[in-house]
């Protein structure tokens, strides 16, 4: 049996929501990027009661709220996607006035131009100014 990426996931836990776990995108891409990865192995959105739907999405919102605050962008984007690794999650994504592709997806934005956090140093500064 395949193993989930998702619930194999070791990184960092900025908080325990009472959805799941918050945690840093490994690539940020912008300043923040996150992701809420459900408590539980479920794959989709529907999957969930209406309760869990209502506590997930109050998450995702709690996240949001708490970036905006801290990090001052100009917008948050959400995304629940799934194509590819299969477990519930959610992505929150600030955004900001030097967007380098302001229009589109984050997934759209070349490579090169994503910011990418490669220390162990930087993810811990970043940790704390959410923490």
């Amino acid at each position: 049996m395949k193993k989930c990426q998702i619930c194999e996931v070791t990184q960092p836990v900025v908080r325990n929501m009472p959805s799941g776990r918050w945690v840093l995108g490994e690539n940020q891409f912008y300043k923040g990027y996150s992701l809420l990865l459900y408590r539980f192995h479920v794959e989709q959105l529907h999957e969930l009661t209406p309760k869990e739907v209502e506590v997930f999405l109050q998450d995702m919102y709690s996240i949001g709220k708490e970036l905006f605050e801290k990090l001052h962008p100009v917008r948050i984007n959400y995304a629940i996607l799934g194509n590819t690794l299969p477990h519930l999650h959610a992505h929150i994504i600030p955004r900001y006035a030097d967007d380098s592709n302001p229009h589109h997806s984050i997934w759209n934005t070349p490579l090169e131009k994503r910011i990418k956090l490669t220390t162990i140093a930087q993810r811990e500064n970043l940790l704390n100014e959410l923490i």
